[in-house]
């Protein structure tokens, strides 16, 4: 409880990972489906009666008019994080209110019900803190209502009955919240490789799209370089020493590419003893960036290695599709660095034409 009470809100961690599986237009219109339905039941209510109060009326109204908003919104874009979180915690707020203020207490106990869905969505794409205040608003509105039907039917019922309004606003949340946690764990952990921690091939990818791609766009004259490393002769270390000596050799050299490049590189062990990095720079020149590491890596691991480096600029990141451009970079930096090692290795090569802007 206390580490999902400080758990940062989750909604673009979860917009990334259904971004990178093609899942956000199918999620759109379930969203939009669910978001419309919910707008039948203020609508329905509508229909005048002598029974119903002006107060529940206007709720109704407002509850409506947020529904259709927000159905039209997801028809037609994903939302933002604030969008996202104020649509849903308003129509708990209304759903809360709509229950309080219906004439027949069997209806309010019910209307408690339309609180697990907004209750499910906050626990899904936000946070905990969010999903207690809509518990806190379910609560209310069942207290409300409990007290409304034990004076009708006798406290017993009444209390029964509170107990059942509240058992799904408090299971279905939490449900959704672990499966939540567990899909965003998998996610990050099917993108590692286990033995260097460092991202693998799909994970570099989506990486580098949800990333560096951005800043490249927006930053004037920056550049993302892509750079192939590969360990020169590094099957003689596993037929020398044993593979757990060359599985300490890799180790090795992921904690050296952590420790010497920037911040926000970001590193792959894309198979075998390949790795990759991505990085943007403010110059075409990528010598700053990846000529040290030929020397770091002999020093500090005992081996040599051979790099091959690929670069592009702004234009060729705003018109290419991002999963091409980073394939295309990749096999441009592939090949520079079979260049590197048909010249003996320990050494730096640049792709021959770097895309630039």
């Amino acid at each position: 409880m206390s580490a999902w009470w400080a758990e940062a809100d989750q909604f673009d961690r979860v917009s990334a990972f259904l971004r990178h599986r093609g899942l956000m237009g199918p999620t759109r219109m379930v969203m939009a489906v669910v978001v419309g339905s919910a707008a039948l039941i203020p609508i329905s209510a509508m229909v005048p009666s002598r029974h119903q109060s002006a107060l529940s009326f206007v709720v109704g109204v407002v509850g409506a008019t947020l529904c259709a908003a927000m159905t039209w919104y997801w028809f037609t874009r994903w939302p933002t994080r604030w969008v996202s979180l104020c649509a849903a915690l308003l129509g708990s707020a209304c759903a809360a209110a709509w229950s309080v203020t219906q004439p027949s207490p069997a209806m309010a106990a019910l209307a408690c019900a339309t609180l697990t869905v907004t209750g499910g969505y906050l626990a899904f794409l936000h946070n905990f803190r969010c999903v207690l205040v809509n518990a806190a608003l379910a609560a209310g509105a069942a207290v409300v209502a409990a007290i409304r039907l034990g004076h009708d039917l006798g406290v017993a019922s009444g209390l029964a009955a509170f107990w059942i309004m509240l058992l799904p606003n408090f299971a279905l949340p939490l449900g959704v919240r672990c499966l939540s946690n567990a899909m965003t764990h998998f996610a990050i952990r099917s993108g590692e490789d286990p033995l260097t921690g460092l991202l693998n091939r799909r994970g570099f990818g989506e990486a580098v799209s949800g990333r560096l791609l951005d800043e490249v766009r927006t930053t004037p004259g920056a550049h993302l370089i892509v750079a192939m490393i590969d360990l020169d002769d590094f099957k003689r270390v596993n037929d020398t020493h044993g593979h757990a000596a060359g599985d300490r050799t890799l180790s090795t050299v992921a904690q050296l590419l952590r420790a010497r490049l920037p911040a926000g590189a970001v590193l792959c062990r894309s198979g075998g003893e390949e790795f990759l990095i991505a990085t943007s720079s403010p110059a075409h020149d990528t010598i700053d960036v990846t000529a040290p590491l030929c020397e770091a890596i002999r020093a500090e691991c005992g081996i040599t290695a051979s790099i091959g480096v690929a670069a592009t600029g702004a234009g060729d990141v705003h018109a290419s599709p991002p999963g091409a451009l980073i394939d295309r970079l990749i096999e441009d930096a592939d090949r520079a660095m079979y260049e590197a090692k048909r010249g003996g290795g320990n050494r730096m090569h640049r792709a021959r034409q770097d895309r630039s802007a």
